[in-house]
């Protein structure tokens, strides 16, 4: 294999390194890259290994409210680019990737295969606690799509004394009840 391969290869390589920087050039079409903050908070460790959650901070006016955005399955917080410069006007917006998606740990004791739907739930939601508590967040904005809406639906029936107000982006799981709207 010739160099110019082995630097193409380097490139496109799917690890942190090139996922970080991806996520920076993604994200700079809304912000400039001194109002992105781009860390891995540890919630715990699973086998001396340490398990973390892909965080961004971004904005640089640390007195506005705090608004944390979570994606929808299978994504990552970089898909909230094209809104990230409209929020940091009125808030310090943190994106998170859930666990076990985008930049964030995926840890092998989930096996979605042994766990019923509440145990995945409870795992998804524990770890939005730990990464909560390690941030030392409390009083802050949830907005939440999709797969993340239900997660933090979940979230907020469990921790709601943290949050000040949840947003669900269409979320899924919300059943529709016909006569309910019929009695609005």
């Amino acid at each position: 294999m010739g160099s110019k391969c082995r630097e193409a290869r380097a490139k496109y390589e799917l690890n942190d390194e090139n996922l970080t920087a991806s996520e920076l050039k993604v994200l700079s079409f809304g912000l400039p890259l001194n109002e992105i903050e781009q860390r891995n908070v540890k919630v715990g460790e699973f086998k001396g290994e340490p398990v973390f959650v892909h965080t961004v901070l971004c904005g640089i006016d640390n007195t506005k409210p705090v608004l944390v955005l979570v994606h929808g399955y299978g994504g990552s917080g970089a898909l909230f680019y094209n809104i990230i410069k409209k929020l940091t006007k009125h808030f310090k917006l943190i994106l998170i990737d859930l666990i076990g998606m985008g930049g964030s740990s995926r840890p092998a004791n989930f096996d979605a295969d042994k766990m019923t739907a509440q145990q995945a739930t409870d795992y998804m939601v524990d770890h939005i606690e730990a990464w909560r508590a390690e941030m030392n967040l409390t009083g802050f904005y949830l907005a939440a799509h999709s797969f993340g809406g239900y997660i933090c639906g979940h979230y907020a029936l469990k921790h709601h004394q943290h949050i000040k107000k949840l947003l669900l982006l269409s979320p899924i799981g919300c059943n529709y009840d016909p006569e309910f709207e019929a009695l609005t």
